[in-house]
């Protein structure tokens, strides 16, 4: 008869695959594939990302800027003596 096999200690710990060659790949090395597949490309290509994180983001800094120029404008506009007329 065989004998049942041990559990690894740690449940949360996947063993290695005894069929592999090499150990397993490090936690950076996890981070840097999964970065590759899920991340967010960089450049001109993040115009083109439509998952809510990204939307969110641009979103935020739109208004960001939005208020921005509003508070820096306002003054501005007032001193050159442009006032907006009221119908």
């Amino acid at each position: 008869m065989n004998a049942p096999r041990a559990a690894p200690a740690d449940p949360r710990v996947i063993p290695a695959d005894p069929h592999a060659a090499s150990a397993p790949p490090s936690a950076i090395a996890l981070h840097h594939r999964l970065r590759a597949v899920w991340g967010n490309p960089g450049g001109w290509e993040s115009l083109a990302t439509v998952n809510h994180s990204a939307i969110g983001l641009r979103h935020a800094g739109h208004e960001v800027a939005r208020l921005e120029r509003g508070m820096l404008g306002e003054p501005a506009a007032q001193a050159r003596g442009v006032v907006a007329q009221s119908a």
